[in-house]
């Protein structure tokens, strides 16, 4: 490529990573939990962990080797069990940027940060496109569908997480894998070197790099079978697997973490295999009964690692599945391009990712990033047109309008994905009862208050309150997969078990989430329990609805979502106020010692009357009063209010009744 081809190029492509920060930084502050003025309980789960550690890091402090308030009382080792380069490389950037100008706000860097190192996927595509072309134009058209699409980037909104951070090495490792393998590289041995060293550093970076380079290696035995007549290309595709090997051991040798899952392979990865294994003998359905999985494929089969439905496929790959109609024509018309190792490899790592994003849909980036990429190994004489780029380009402004406003009702992707999709039985969380939480944690915890919550809110309590934790989120670490199964078997065994694991663990505080009791879906503590059925005696019952009753356990805060009991403290309890805490609600039977509750039935309410509240909200600013006052009152008959809410409905009632500020329309 000429200069000023290369500078253009370079410029249009630093064009598309500013579009695509741009992108995911407005969606990040489009989220309800973004506060410009409070970071508080802004990450969530294995981010609020990761950005503990980048807090830490940034502020000079050192990370423990032991982290003992990560996981109370026998602690993360923080080397061995799990990766610190990204933490550490965001912390040890801002200090330096400090030294040039000042920053004050940690957590709008850190989402800064992550959205320019995931960009660097754009050139990565731009790379491997051309390689794989030889069509500048067509290969910027395809960094442009990538760099716009949802896809792509929807993993890395309002998140700190090593996708971010370890995504351009891979993907960048692979454009240098290609260019070892295309014929007119004079000087293989430089990019497959190149890609060598990329491998090693995501390998140091993330756990999931070594499935990655187990597929690339699958990819190129495949792509050396397909050409094992051609003694050029297997030359070549053996000096690629060789710098990756190379790569990978160098990464062994440096990191302990790695070294620590090739002593225990079945400790630091079988959960995952395990879960893989569940999904392929389920048929990638969860069983009604939970019993029937794996323990620990339980406590995984949800979120990010369920298998994507369909209106979640609708809505990332349409219309960006259209760049694969070319290359299907091509196959179909027998006029593909001349079969090359390097084509061969991709094509063989797009059918391992389709399968892939089948088990677990947080594949999906890479996916995308493959579909792009394999689109462009076209016949030569299609390339030299300029509908194909200027097809290309018309998918990439079709995405880049669903990225903008991908929530928007005239979006008709989503309207797709709305009719494929299944309603939500998930309980809706509070995100303003999650901060009160915090909030008071923060002002009557402290770091000799160990906490018991849940894995997923945990990792909150420790960064934002400042509470030690027994449970984290970060699954890697064998001996917390135990512990945490250890708990959900206490939570929903009796009293006497779970002041038996507080004490164990030294709990000064545990904190009851409603989803205990309200969610029933795989996706929630019940089902990773194990069983969905309730004990009557169970403590979780107790908890929520019983506080009284219990022995060891006093009640000391609570709101729509939490409560927050001192362990070893037992006290009388207030009178709840609160509905979701009066079991008269649920309908409740007793059946051979089990509880039968009308979970479904409190969720529908609940959700019937925040449909209605929004409804009577979005009324009030169009100036249709009396209409507002019909909505609050369908709300308040569907599930008693809180006394804001109800205020709420009282000023607009006083000021249509006297002022008239409001008025029907």
């Amino acid at each position: 490529m000429r200069t000023a081809g290369l500078r253009l190029a370079l410029s249009l492509l630093a064009v598309l990573a500013a579009a695509n920060v741009h992108l995911k930084l407005r969606q990040s502050v489009a989220l309800p939990r973004y506060d410009p003025d409070d970071e508080t309980a802004y990450f969530r789960a294995e981010s609020a962990l990761q950005y503990r550690y980048a807090r830490l890091a940034a502020s000079g402090a050192a990370i423990p080797e032991l982290d003992r308030d990560a996981q109370h009382p026998e602690g993360i080792r923080t080397r061995r069990e799990i990766t610190l380069a990204m933490e550490r490389a965001t912390g040890w950037t801002w200090r330096v940027l400090n030294l040039f100008t000042p920053l004050r706000d940690l957590r709008w860097f850190v989402l800064v940060w992550a959205a320019v190192l995931a960009s660097l996927t754009i050139p990565a595509l731009y790379a491997a496109a051309l390689s794989l072309s030889r069509s500048p134009p067509l290969a910027l058209a395809a960094a442009a569908a990538f760099a716009l699409s949802w896809a792509g980037m929807s993993n890395g909104i309002g998140t700190y997480g090593f996708e971010s951070f370890a995504l351009p090495m891979l993907l960048g490792s692979l454009a240098f894998l290609l260019h070892a393998l295309d014929r007119e590289t004079a000087r293989p041995r430089l990019p497959a070197a190149a890609a060598g060293l990329l491998m090693a550093a995501a390998l140091a970076s993330w756990h999931f790099s070594s499935f990655h380079l187990a597929a690339v290696f699958l990819a190129l035995g495949w792509a050396a079978w397909r050409r094992r007549r051609d003694a050029q290309d297997l030359r070549r595709l053996a000096e690629a697997a060789a710098a990756l090997g190379l790569g990978a051991l160098a990464a062994v040798l440096l990191c302990a973490h790695l070294r620590e899952a090739l002593r225990a392979p079945a400790g630091a990865y079988g959960h995952v295999y395990g879960l893989l294994w569940e999904k392929l003998r389920h048929g990638l359905v969860q069983p009604a009964d939970p019993a029937q999985l794996n323990p620990h494929a339980r406590l995984l089969w949800s979120g990010p690692f369920r298998s994507p439905e369909p209106g979640f496929l609708l809505v990332s790959f349409l219309p960006l599945a259209a760049l694969a109609l070319p290359r299907l024509a091509a196959l179909l018309g027998r006029k593909e391009a001349p079969a090359e190792a390097s084509s061969s490899l991709v094509s063989a790592l797009l059918l391992l990712y389709l399968a892939g994003t089948a088990l677990v849909a947080r594949l999906t980036p890479i996916l995308a990033f493959l579909l792009c990429a394999a689109a462009c190994r076209l016949p030569p004489r299609w390339l030299r047109g300029a509908w194909l780029p200027a097809f290309f380009l018309a998918v990439a402004l079709l995405e880049g309008a669903k990225s903008l406003a991908p929530a928007s009702r005239l979006n008709p992707f989503l309207m797709l994905s709305a009719a494929a999709t299944a309603p939500e039985r998930r309980p809706a969380g509070s995100f303003a009862d999650e901060l009160a939480l915090i909030r008071w944690l923060a002002r009557n915890g402290g770091p000799d208050q160990p906490v018991l919550a849940g894995y997923g809110l945990s990792s909150s309590l420790l960064t934002y309150a400042g509470s030690p934790i027994l449970l984290q989120p970060k699954f890697e670490a064998p001996a917390i997969r135990a512990k945490t199964l250890e708990f959900l078997r206490a939570l929903y065994g009796g009293e006497a078990d779970f002041t038996s694991f507080c004490r164990r663990y030294g709990a000064a505080l545990y904190v009851h989430s409603v989803d205990a009791i309200l969610d029933e879906t795989p996706d929630g503590p019940r089902y990773a329990s194990g069983s969905l059925r309730l004990r009557a005696d169970a403590a979780a019952v107790l908890f929520q609805f019983h506080p009284e009753r219990l022995k060891g356990f006093s009640l000391r805060y609570e709101n729509a979502g939490f409560r927050v009991f001192a362990v070893g403290a037992p006290g009388k309890a207030p009178a709840s106020r609160d509905p979701i805490y009066d079991i008269s609600r649920y309908a409740p039977q007793l059946e051979g010692g089990f509880l039968s509750l009308d979970v479904a039935g409190v969720n529908g309410s609940m959700a019937g009357a925040r449909r209605a509240l929004l409804l009577a909200r979005i009324l009030v600013r169009m100036g249709r009063g009396e209409e507002a006052l019909a909505a609050y009152a369908a709300s308040f008959a569907a599930w008693p209010p809180d006394p804001a809410v109800r205020e709420e409905a009282g000023r607009l009632r006083a000021a249509l009744s006297g002022t008239g500020i409001i008025h029907a329309r």
